[in-house]
């Protein structure tokens, strides 16, 4: 049974809805070791973890070390086309989270085209992050869960010249946040 605690509301606080304009991805079989959560590091450590450091990544990602490979990758974008949501799902007894992230990349060039290819051949393999407009990371993935390409669509036609993507997730609890800040994102591949 989980610890259910009293919450707060710190008056005055802002906490800014949206999320950033540049989206992580690396393939799932990139990562050879998963971070611990917080409250891993904190047991370790013969401390005691606060509420919620279950659902904090709080070390590194550990990469595979293959020449090119090894890196998240970053994906532009466009601005207020993303929305991050986990959803209660199921009949009573037997509910879950799921999780989509939908966002659009503009154009449609053969380096996008070919993009929107890659991603439908990676469903399945995917370990997606963005950062919200308040500065926490947040991961859509975690061990044995990588996430799926559920929808896309796009094209030159219309008022938007843009994909629209929509990636799925069915971790069962809510999506994980990542400590980006202490531990960093790599983004260039090995040499």
């Amino acid at each position: 049974m989980c610890n259910l605690i009293s919450l707060t509301k710190n008056c005055g606080t802002y906490v800014p809805a949206g999320l950033s304009t540049t989206l992580y991805l690396i393939p799932y079989d990139e990562i050879t070791t998963w971070p611990s959560t917080r409250k891993e590091v904190v047991e370790a450590a013969s401390g005691t973890p606060e509420y919620g450091d279950e659902k904090i990544f709080d070390e590194a990602f550990t990469l595979v070390s293959t020449t090119g490979l090894g890196y998240f990758r970053q994906i532009p974008i466009l601005v207020n086309s993303s929305d991050l949501r986990d959803t209660l799902e199921g009949d009573i007894g037997g509910q879950k989270y799921v999780q989509r992230l939908d966002f659009q990349v503009q154009g449609s060039n053969s380096e996008r085209l070919a993009f929107a290819d890659c991603l439908l051949q990676s469903s399945g393999c995917l370990v997606p992050m963005i950062a919200g407009k308040d500065g926490l990371m947040h991961v859509l993935a975690k061990k044995d869960y990588p996430a799926h390409l559920e929808a896309a669509e796009g094209g030159p036609g219309g008022d938007l010249n843009a994909f629209t993507y929509t990636i799925y997730n069915d971790m069962g609890l809510t999506h994980m946040l990542y400590d980006a800040n202490e531990h960093g994102i790599t983004i260039t591949p090995n040499a």
